[in-house]
């Protein structure tokens, strides 16, 4: 696929992008098993569970920065390889600033002051759910 030029450069950021998502996605999900063993118990203390709910939502909006990187990687290096359409060339970059944004903005999401620009993050979301159903359909077809 892409042995040598940029794309190879870009394959790598979207390699520790992807390593990023797997690692925060799974502290969210240990995150959410210890909320809901904390909140089953028979007299949850307020602390604990608020505690463990702004964790959750700290790693949750941090995962927007592996999203990006896997998003800007993986999206320019399948565009130079010819396996994902030539749109991602500018979407990629696109949804990696959104997300980046939503990442940089993590503070006051989590704290609930500025949830409109969580919707910039969903944005960025959306191109990367875009990128992974065009790209995979692409990759199927091509077997």
């Amino acid at each position: 696929m892409c042995t040598s030029g940029p794309g190879r450069a870009w394959s790598f950021v979207g390699l520790i992008g992807a390593a990023g998502i797997v690692a925060l996605f799974s502290t969210v999900v240990a995150v959410e098993i210890a909320l809901s063993t904390v909140a089953e118990q028979a007299s949850p203390t307020a602390g604990a569970v608020q505690t463990l709910w702004v964790s959750h939502n700290s790693v949750f909006s941090i995962l927007d920065l592996s999203i990006a990187a896997a998003l800007l990687g993986l999206g320019l290096a399948s565009v130079s390889a010819g396996v994902a359409p030539r749109v991602f060339r500018w979407l990629a970059p696109t949804g990696a600033v959104l997300l980046g944004i939503g990442a940089w903005a993590s503070p006051v999401i989590v704290d609930g002051s500025a949830m409109p620009v969580m919707g910039l993050s969903l944005i960025g979301f959306l191109i990367w759910l875009a990128f992974v159903a065009a790209t995979g359909a692409r990759l199927i077809r091509a077997d």
